[in-house]
């Protein structure tokens, strides 16, 4: 069986269009769960004419906001099925998502523990079933496919017997407990089963997270990896460190792929992160002068000379970044 868990803070208006996506694919084979991090307007309250009479969907209310991290670890607390599927509030789902991922538990072996699909942050290439060291040598490893990993609503963890917990919650300052949850069942034994098909498409959506505290925080996930051989310690720290990285050439050619408006919007809070960061690197104060002068020439509207700007000098420092955060 399959719990839907739904972590969200003041965002009513998604959470209604999720559990308007939902109900028509409830069965016995599901349960939908709706962790509310004390929004201001009680979750309840936004959905109640939907949900009423139905007892396969519960919603629970934290007294105070315990923060995102928290409230995502908060999903596995509460499920109790064997399968979870934690949903952003803000990713649409299929119309056969829960058809579809029902069919794939029923095929999945004794020892998949998480079902891994495609997304708008990376599709796969084709169905492959990897243990730990496959997947972190994957040659398809870079932003998107690693993007893919942190997209919290294309996994589907197996939580049957689960004894991960602690050490999920002991990473909870990483940004992504979620993931270190799978690695952790990966560590012990699990494989990853990826999918070609989707279960979720992208929605407009606020950034609510900051990418700058994301990159920092990853580096503090590997501290999980204990008790495995010093290759598969390599390959974790290489997955949370050194992918994830933002340069000025990987956010403009992130954002060469969106509207003309959401890409502005985008690279402005990014990029923002980009001017504070450098500060705290390598060469920081010329880095910070550098990027934060690039910053106030794209608030100043110079649309046509940054994109080339970006190319040129922007490829270059994302060779130097990328160098420096694998030394450091």
């Amino acid at each position: 069986m399959l719990t839907i868990c739904i972590p969200t803070y003041n965002r009513p208006d998604k959470v209604r269009q999720r559990i308007i996506e939902l109900l028509p694919q409830l069965s016995e084979f599901v349960k939908i769960l709706i962790i509310d991090n004390a929004s201001v307007e009680p979750v309840v309250d936004i959905i109640g004419d939907l949900i009423t009479g139905i007892d396969k969907v519960k919603v629970v209310r934290n007294k105070y906001n315990i923060g995102m991290s928290a409230n995502i670890a908060r999903c596995i607390e509460y499920a109790d099925t064997d399968w979870l599927w934690i949903l952003g509030d803000d990713d649409l789902v299929t119309s056969s998502a829960v058809d579809r991922i029902k069919a794939d538990i029923a095929a999945a072996d004794e020892d998949v523990c998480c079902l891994k699909y495609s997304s708008y942050c990376n599709e796969n290439s084709h169905d492959e079933v990897l243990n730990i060291k496959e997947f972190l040598s994957h040659k398809a490893m870079g932003f998107d496919y690693v993007s893919n990993i942190f997209l919290i609503s294309s996994s589907i963890i197996k939580i049957k017997n689960i004894s991960a917990l602690d050490k999920m919650m002991d990473t909870i300052n990483s940004m992504v407990p979620h993931v270190v949850l799978i690695f952790q069942l990966l560590i012990n034994g699990g494989r990853i089963s990826f999918i070609k098909n989707k279960i979720v498409e992208k929605t407009d959506s606020d950034i609510s997270w900051s990418i700058m505290q994301l990159e920092f925080n990853l580096k503090l996930a590997p501290q999980f990896a204990t008790n495995v051989d010093n290759e598969t310690f390599r390959l974790v720290k290489s997955f949370f460190c050194n992918h994830i990285t933002f340069s000025p050439a990987s956010i403009f050619l992130r954002a060469h792929k969106m509207s003309k408006s959401k890409s502005r919007e985008y690279i402005c809070y990014l990029y923002s992160g980009i001017v504070l960061q450098s500060f705290f690197s390598k060469y920081g104060f010329l880095k910070f002068v550098s990027h934060a002068f690039l910053y106030f020439l794209f608030q100043l509207h110079v649309d046509k000379f940054l994109p080339v700007f970006f190319r040129l000098a922007g490829m270059r420092f994302h060779l130097k970044y990328n160098k420096f955060m694998t030394e450091s």
